[in-house]
């Protein structure tokens, strides 16, 4: 019975051998399609900030041209208020 054994253990051990070049590429399929995720994730990231980005510089312009216009009324209402006694 423990000869059964050995031999058993022994099939076993040449299977696991014999597939060992199959286990390898599904880890290196695995590794890139680990990579590949990572890839596009930080690339819907930056898509995503670009987009935020894009959206503050343009409230940011708009702000900025109403402080400038703003100004330039309160600039010309100081203006006519020194030139008039």
């Amino acid at each position: 019975m423990t000869r059964y054994v050995y031999v058993n253990a022994e099939k076993k051990l040449k299977e696991w051998k014999s597939e060992a070049e199959e286990r390898e590429l599904e880890k290196t399929a695995e590794e890139f399609l680990k990579k590949r995720k990572k890839v596009e994730e930080e690339d819907s990231g930056v898509a995503v900030d670009l987009e935020k980005f894009r959206n503050d510089s343009l409230l940011a312009r708009e702000k900025v041209a109403a402080a400038m216009t703003d100004g330039l009324v309160e600039a010309r209402k100081l203006a006519r208020r020194k030139l008039a006694p």
